[in-house]
């Protein structure tokens, strides 16, 4: 999967959490399609060489450590090492949640 194709499916997968995340504006930051609400990173993603990773989660992956198998982490970045990886549930339940912690 390329970088064009995941970004499309990043942004499918953002979309549907639509109601969760009213008022994100998308937009590029640092090359990279992300969601903000009022100025503040809600959640950006990008497909790197060897990874997919998704930015600005550094609560969720304090939250959800133990349920975010076979993918490395850093302070607040989960990285996929293959879309296959990715558990799409637990990143729109991830997404949503901190959609609504910063309501």
């Amino acid at each position: 999967m390329g970088a064009l194709e995941f970004a499309e499916l990043g942004r499918r997968t953002v979309k549907s959490e639509a109601k969760d995340l009213k008022g994100c504006e998308e937009c590029i930051d640092y090359g990279m399609p992300c969601y903000k609400r009022d100025g503040k990173l809600v959640a950006s993603f990008a497909s790197q060489k060897q990874y997919i990773g998704l930015y600005g989660m550094a609560e969720a992956v304090e939250r959800y450590r133990g349920e975010l198998n076979g993918c490395s982490m850093g302070k607040g970045c989960i990285r996929f090492r293959s879309a296959k990886a990715m558990n799409f549930d637990l990143i729109q339940k991830m997404l949503k949640d901190k959609a609504t912690a910063m309501r």
